[in-house]
């Protein structure tokens, strides 16, 4: 919901030149293979346009990702493991891993919703996502 309302929150604003619009922000982690790289794509260009790239992304939003799907990735070959294998090393190791890479990604998301939501609170002329 917060990414909608944030992309919505661009076209309040007159911002022109959005590649997303606030319905496919959130549509693409919903189609198969293309969910592996529009939505980082769409969260890359809410982050740009909101904060004027006056904070550089390098870093936290590759990150982010980074961590959503390799958590994603390693928690569902623990669970094929579980079911075909049943090593309980293996199993442990890769849902273990997928937990914190999980979680890791939940603070990134939370430090990106923070920064992206108090630099929209100032613009003038725009919503907060949280209303």
């Amino acid at each position: 919901m917060w990414i909608y309302r944030a992309h919505d929150n661009l076209t309040q604003f007159g911002l022109t030149g959005l590649e997303f619009t606030p319905g496919w922000s959130v549509g693409w982690f919903f189609v198969p293979f293309a969910n592996l790289v529009k939505p980082y794509e769409a969260m890359r260009e809410l982050w740009s346009r909101s904060l004027s790239n006056r904070l550089h992304a390098a870093a936290l939003l590759p990150l982010w990702w980074g961590c959503f799907l390799v958590g994603g990735i390693a928690m569902t070959i623990g669970g094929l493991a579980n079911r075909e294998s049943g090593d309980l090393k293996l199993i442990l190791a890769l849902t273990g891993t997928g937990s914190i890479l999980r979680a890791t990604s939940a603070v990134l998301l939370a430090i990106i919703i923070g920064k992206v939501s108090t630099e929209q609170a100032s613009m003038e002329g725009i919503g907060t996502a949280f209303d």
